[in-house]
């Protein structure tokens, strides 16, 4: 009697990749976990037309495949996908699950900008990648909604950006927080306007909470960029339209910042140290302050162990708190004891 196919083997019978190009096994060393079996068997009929109830489905599998997997596992298992996607051997949509339940930002980010490039649209609903997005938005149905939106800014279209601008003032501190943490790409000039702007009706609004981590965001968008020169995009949305994007000449980031001196002077009136950082990075993008120096030899610690959980760096800057605790307390119990 012959078994049902599993996922993998259904991926290689129906679709173009050949077993040479496909190594699954040796991401999971041998055995590939049930779990991310069945996720691969059910990614297979979705379609844009599928029900919602069907994505929904999902959330279990995928929770399971968490459990089962490590992050640098589910991170070859996005780029596993993705290589069915682009070989038109799977449909965009099979990104979704990944962006819905996904917490990580290094997986959401990639398949947010992912799902943008490859979802088929239509001439009359050109941007209905982001259409969707949109809808996933509204409905809370991202786990991680501070990388889903730090994605699109990032993906350097300003169509996009555009779009994204009424959804700026709902944005809660932890939300921020998660966009600056996944703020890591090109620079784009609709990007940098569209977290200039956002910065000054944060300062306005005096929401500095929200804007220390947008300033955050633009830093470290200055601090990963070593070529510190700025692209205008502007994408061929359609079917079978974005193998080619329009894109002006790049200029330097200095130059590009010409443009925005008046929001820039706005903002150093503020006064807030997050924001004078960032202007300074603004004043000598190459770096040549002790300020710079220390953060790109951070960036490039990150870089190192970027392998590493967000949640092993969280217990490491708690173990050093308790520290310094132990040790205040013990300076207090020393002064009590000399005042006796």
């Amino acid at each position: 009697m012959n078994s049902l196919p599993t996922g993998r083997e259904q991926y290689l019978k129906e679709g173009s990749l050949t077993n040479e190009e496909v190594q699954l096994e040796e991401v999971f060393r041998g055995e590939i976990p049930l779990a991310v079996d069945c996720l691969l068997f059910n990614l297979r009929p979705l379609t844009l037309q599928s029900p919602k109830l069907q994505f929904d489905s999902l959330k279990y599998i995928y929770a399971q495949v968490v459990a089962d997997t490590t992050l640098s596992q589910r991170q070859q298992l996005f780029q596993y996908i993705l290589k069915h996607i682009e070989a038109v051997s799977l449909e965009a949509v099979a990104l979704i699950p990944l962006i819905r339940f996904e917490t990580e930002h290094t997986i959401t980010t990639p398949a947010v900008q992912a799902y943008l490039r490859n979802r088929r649209a239509s001439f009359t609903h050109p941007l209905g990648a982001t259409e969707d997005l949109f809808d996933l938005l509204d409905a809370g149905r991202v786990s991680n909604n501070g990388a889903v939106i730090s994605a699109m800014v990032c993906f350097g279209d300003r169509r996009v950006c555009t779009a994204l601008r009424p959804l700026r003032s709902s944005i809660s501190p932890l939300e921020a927080k998660a966009f600056a943490l996944a703020s890591t790409s090109q620079l784009h000039e609709c990007t940098i306007e569209f977290c200039l702007t956002w910065l000054v009706d944060l300062v306005k609004k005096e929401k500095f909470s929200v804007a220390i981590q947008i300033a955050s965001a633009v830093s470290s968008m200055v601090i990963n960029d070593p070529t510190l020169r700025v692209q205008n995009l502007h994408y061929n949305f359609g079917p079978f339209g974005f193998s080619t994007a329009n894109m002006d000449k790049t200029v330097t980031l200095q130059k590009a910042l010409e443009a925005y001196q008046p929001i820039i002077e706005t903002l150093s009136k503020a006064r807030i140290p997050s924001l004078d950082l960032m202007i300074e990075l603004f004043r000598d993008p190459s770096g040549s302050s002790h300020y710079q120096t220390e953060r790109r030899r951070q960036v490039a610690t990150r870089r190192q162990y970027s392998d590493r959980r967000a949640s092993d760096r969280r217990v490491v800057n708690l173990g050093s708190h308790v520290n310094r605790r132990k040790l205040s307390r013990r300076s207090v119990a020393r002064r009590t004891t000399s005042r006796r």
